[in-house]
């Protein structure tokens, strides 16, 4: 059965129970207007609906084509994400698309109400709305109701005092959900994944110029910006063919890089893992770094502009003799804004036989230096990282430390120049669009 909407919402406000059980509440209330079986899925939820070993890109992309409408869950770190504003535009494109389709066919056509906004966490009066939202998409309903001046994370967590207002808001979320079913919404032709999507969020910075994190594969020596509040991964991978007799090809997928999974079968791909820690950790996410010869000049490039750096390598990929050599001479340059990360899946019956000789490979041959932080508790390299619980905690931990070491080379130099003490950023204090009058 087709999903009725698509649940759009930000990791790092996942965690606290109130979201899951809101997605509960308006699924209830769809099917039960619709006389649906209790165990009918009726909205699309990303974390708990695809299931390991699936294509999450695929499945992802499936429900972003197929669903009448989304309802986006609107807080400071929804705006601040990048797929949530890809998953945004993506209806915003479908809704265009829906109107140009009417118009060559002769018909008088407006945009159709298929992007549903549900305040979850409010802006503060320092904070704004992007510019593509703008006020006529950011309420559902009176500004003044309950629901768009406390959020419904405060609702349904306060359910004892918002119970009327809470139920009511359900009710017509339910209404304007069934009310957009009638629409043949068309998808949009040749769209495979959200790489292909700018985020509406984060527009480009001039024409023709992708925004900083929507440019993983861009120019290797443009960080796209500058300061300890942005970070640039760089994934060592194989691709299929690179390895013996086409070995490994699932773990690799098309691409290696940034579409390796660390974890196979566990879904979900490195780039897409690292992606969403850091952005959970509020940091913004720089251009991909390219692996090439100029890894090393790259990160150093990084490391002047103030930004953090993190080099996810896979083991097996650490042996071919193309990618060996680069490592090598990376191994020996000192960064301070940089971390190396081995995952290592135990998982995999063949990884888990070699895992102690591939291990020492890594530790004694390619970064014979690096590894020596391991030993003293230092961020700069961790290896043997073997779950995705464990990378995600890890990742998180360490992005704090390099942007602790990192805050404090930029103040030194600082000093040492005779410049004022302040990390220059990029982010300005914005003000809520709709209080700017």
């Amino acid at each position: 059965m087709p999903y009725r909407f698509f649940f759009s919402y930000a990791r790092a406000n996942s965690n606290d129970g109130y979201l899951t059980q809101f997605f509960d509440d308006l699924s209830d209330r769809v099917r039960g207007q619709l006389g649906l079986d209790g165990n009918e899925e009726v909205g699309f939820f990303d974390s708990p609906e695809i299931p390991l070993g699936a294509d999450w890109k695929e499945r992802l992309s499936g429900a972003l084509q197929t669903c009448p409408v989304i309802v986006s869950l609107y807080s400071p770190a929804y705006f601040n994400s990048v797929y949530c504003g890809k998953e945004w535009e993506v209806f915003r494109k479908r809704q265009e698309l829906y109107v140009s389709n009417a118009r060559a066919n002769g018909q008088d056509a407006n945009e159709p109400a298929v992007i549903k906004p549900v305040i979850w966490i409010p802006l503060t009066e320092d904070q704004s709305v992007p510019e593509a939202v703008g006020e006529l998409q950011y309420y559902l309903g009176d500004p003044e109701a309950d629901h768009n001046k406390f959020g419904l994370q405060r609702m349904r967590r306060r359910l004892n005092a918002y119970e009327g207002s809470y139920d009511e808001f359900i009710e017509k979320l339910k209404d304007e959900i069934l009310a957009a079913q009638h629409l043949d919404l068309p998808s949009l032709p040749d769209f495979t994944d959200l790489d292909q999507i700018e985020s509406a969020f984060h527009p480009p910075t001039n024409a023709g110029a992708p925004a900083p994190q929507e440019a993983p594969d861009g120019d290797p020596g443009d960080t796209g910006g500058k300061g300890p509040q942005f970070v640039r991964f760089g994934f060592v991978a194989g691709k299929p063919g690179e390895f013996p007799e086409g070995a490994r090809d699932e773990a690799y997928r098309t691409d290696g890089g940034g579409d390796w999974k660390p974890y196979y079968p566990e879904a979900s791909p490195i780039e897409y893992l690292a992606q969403k820690t850091a952005l959970n950790a509020g940091l913004r996410i720089s251009n991909r770094l390219q692996f090439g010869p100029t890894l090393a000049t790259d990160v150093r490039n990084a490391e002047a502009d103030g930004s953090l750096v993190v080099l996810f390598v896979d083991c097996w990929t650490a042996e071919l003799p193309m990618y060996e050599p680069i490592l090598k001479q990376f191994d020996q340059n000192n960064y301070f804004n940089c971390s190396i990360f081995i995952p290592f899946n135990d998982n995999d019956p063949e990884a888990f036989a070699r895992r102690d000789s591939l291990l020492e490979f890594v530790r004694t041959n390619v970064f014979k230096r690096w590894a020596l932080f391991a030993n003293a508790g230092l961020p700069f390299f961790r290896d043997s990282i073997r779950s995705i619980h464990q990378l995600e905690d890890e990742l998180s931990r360490i992005l704090g430390q390099l942007q602790t070491q990192v805050g404090k080379g930029v103040m030194e130099r600082a000093t040492k120049e005779n410049i004022p003490r302040r990390i220059e950023t990029e982010i300005g204090r914005p003000i809520m669009a709709h209080k700017s009058n």
